[in-house]
């Protein structure tokens, strides 16, 4: 079951990403355990959806691999690897033309996630009343808990040929990315297989390798190229305007309904082995020019794209839906829509927004749960003649046998409408629309300890830098901090947040044959004999000891600054 739910999102979400997604081999190839996909196209509209000011030109992504071994879920993990990512985009033309037909494109958009959203409902069964969790909950924390991610050789370019005065140049900025690693561990942050579920720790570990940002102001449009190396590995002439870096995020989660009160509900700790900025004097330019060129191509998206608005719903249009929806699905008692019928919800979908109209979605699912027979699931009209049909050979000849001429009443629903208008508010209380629940879960959440931490997070970096450069790439000043750190703990009662940095420093690298290279920088006698961070800044908000809504503490140790 979990393996036909997803063979459906992957050619549900791939088709929309990715040319010429063949369903039905991949359909194939997700219910035998394995799915290897190579050498796909993006799909030059795959960024349209954002009505952001760029469009995609090209791209490919080199292999899509997905392992999972349905009938041992529990002792194997879910394995995704994407590898060769590439794509590359330009300023969008023609907005105006476009804009024409922005409203349908949006309108289909909307669909195809509704379309989405029901395949997953109608593949989840409903959870009995009374359960703590569903099978399928459970079998989903199991596939989370024990999924293992790996993204490796990623380069996002985005070329702007207006800024250059060659057809063949262009102002290049772009993205790159080694590796990106996600999976479970131990308390020691080692590598393990969570075998149970009920486990009330989970550590997640996340590694990246080589992450950088260029910005050349006049290079070579890419062309199609078989050479990998062409695309991630020939990067000499790339001008980064922030180097090569690496990282980590360790995550802790306290997954106990009763949590141990002393330990945060989610700890996360992240690291950067530095972070770094390198900007010349003609980079700079260049990137106010493609700035520029960006905001007004977005000014006037925004402009041309106002008329994309959906409306929330009155109770009327809900009573309708809902009515018109439960006739699509396998409440068999009730008449198919004709095709007027049909035309009225179409036109409610193109007017309502995806959110309300999953909303009347999930309360016609709820009312029909209360309809049908114990045991039966809710599926669509479409599916339940094909269920039919496999059986109807067999059916129809034992019936005809025992009934002769005669035909067997149609079934009866287990609840008549006039039975479920009145149980139709117990009904609502069920599904996950109810916001009298989530203002109770509040409520319980509001009961815990004030000072009970459930959000603590932590960030560490040995160094960072601003390096700024001449035209001709002459270092003219390097600004270097060292040791920053900053702790932040979400609790019942506020926030708390703690940022230090141990040292900084400025190197004068204008003045010839300087005494004084550094011309901000911290005494070593003095730094060594306070121990203390050079920035210290506390905010609370508020602090627990209720003096104050807001308390911020700047703390500022002493620093030497050269003057010519």
């Amino acid at each position: 079951m979990f393996e036909g739910l997803v063979a459906k999102l992957l050619n549900q979400y791939l088709g929309e990403f990715i040319e010429n997604v063949k369903t039905k081999d991949l359909s194939a190839a997700v219910w035998s355990g394995e799915v290897s996909l190579l050498n796909l196209k993006v799909k030059t509209s795959a960024l349209d959806f954002l009505n952001m000011p760029i469009r995609v030109i090209d791209g490919f992504i080199g292999r899509i691999f997905l392992k999972a071994d349905w009938s041992s879920l529990g002792s194997k993990p879910v394995t995704v690897v994407i590898e060769n990512i590439f794509v590359i985009a330009r300023p969008r033309e023609n907005v105006s033309a476009e804009a024409k037909a922005a409203l349908e494109t949006a309108i289909h958009a909307k669909i195809r996630k509704l379309s989405a959203w029901q395949k997953f409902k109608l593949a989840s069964p409903a959870m009995p009343e009374g359960a703590s969790a569903s099978w399928t909950e459970k079998l989903a924390t199991k596939i989370v808990n024990n999924l293992q991610i790996s993204i490796k050789n990623v380069h996002i370019r985005y070329e702007d040929p207006s800024v250059t005065s060659k057809a063949t140049t262009a102002s290049c900025l772009g993205v790159c990315l080694g590796e990106l690693k996600l999976f479970t561990t131990n308390k020691d942050w080692e590598y393990e297989f969570l075998t149970d579920i009920e486990a009330k720790t989970l550590y997640k570990r996340l590694d990246m390798k080589n992450l950088a940002v260029y910005l050349n102001t006049n290079s070579e449009q890419l062309n199609q190229s078989t050479d990998l190396d062409y695309y991630f590995h020939d990067n000499k002439s790339f001008r980064h305007i922030i180097p090569p870096i690496s990282g980590f995020m360790r995550l802790t989660m306290e997954t106990d309904d009763s949590p141990d009160l002393k330990k945060p509900k989610l700890h996360l700790l992240l690291g950067l082995d530095s972070l770094g900025l390198t900007l010349s004097e003609r980079q700079y330019d260049t990137n106010l020019q493609m700035l520029s060129v960006i905001g007004n191509i977005q000014h006037k998206i925004n402009k041309e794209f106002d008329m994309i608005k959906f409306d929330e719903g009155s109770p009327q249009q809900e009573t309708k839906y809902i009515k018109l929806y439960k006739r699509t699905l396998n409440a068999s008692w009730l008449p198919e829509l004709d095709e007027k019928e049909k035309g009225v919800m179409n036109e409610l979908e193109r007017k309502l927004s995806f959110e309300s109209l999953a909303r009347f979605r999930a309360k016609g699912m709820a009312e029909l749960r209360h309809q049908l027979k114990e045991g039966e699931d809710i599926m669509t009209r479409e599916d339940m003649k094909a269920q039919q049909a496999k059986t109807k050979g067999y059916i129809s000849s034992v019936t005809s046998y025992i009934w002769g001429s005669r035909r067997p009443k149609a079934e009866e629903p287990k609840l008549t409408e006039d039975d479920l208008a009145k149980k139709r508010e117990e009904i609502y209380k069920q599904i996950n629309y109810n916001p009298e629940e989530e203002m109770a879960a509040e409520e319980r959440r509001k009961a815990r300890p004030k000072d009970y931490i459930n959000i603590a997070v932590e960030f560490k970096m040995p160094k960072f830098f601003l390096n700024i450069l001449s035209r001709s790439r002459q270092k003219l000043a390097y600004f270097i901090g060292t040791n920053s750190s900053l702790k932040a703990s979400s609790y019942v009662g506020g926030l708390s947040c703690n940022m230090q940095l141990q040292g900084f420093r400025v190197e004068d690298h204008c003045t010839e044959n300087t005494l004084w290279k550094d011309v901000v920088f911290q005494e070593a006698e003095a730094k060594e004999s306070t121990k203390k961070a050079l920035l210290d800044i506390q905010i609370d908000l508020p602090p627990l000891d209720g003096s104050a809504d807001t308390k911020v503490a700047v703390n500022l140790e002493e620093s030497s600054i050269v003057m010519r």
